[in-house]
């Protein structure tokens, strides 16, 4: 799978961000939150942020990596609160 790819090799520092995230935040967005989002459901997801502002800020520009660098083919349509239209 190419986020999985992405995650070890383009994207190998925004992954590590989140990951070791010493205060375990980005991981509690993803996994305790965003993760249980209807794909699509924009309010969520800010929901998701607004509790955990920064596990969000780490979480994002690792989803922006892999949506709009590195997976760009395969993850077009987005993944867990990144659409390609965030791309920059």
């Amino acid at each position: 799978m190419c986020t999985q790819c992405g995650s070890l090799s383009q994207c190998a520092a925004q992954h590590d961000a989140c990951t070791d995230d010493p205060t375990g935040d980005c991981v509690l967005y993803y996994s305790g939150c965003a993760n249980g989002c209807a794909a699509m459901d924009q309010a969520c997801y800010d929901n998701c942020a607004a509790a955990n502002p920064g596990g969000a800020a780490l979480y994002k520009p690792w989803m922006l990596c892999l949506v709009c660098n590195a997976c760009s083919n395969d993850c077009g349509a987005g993944l867990v609160g990144v659409h390609a239209s965030d791309c920059p």
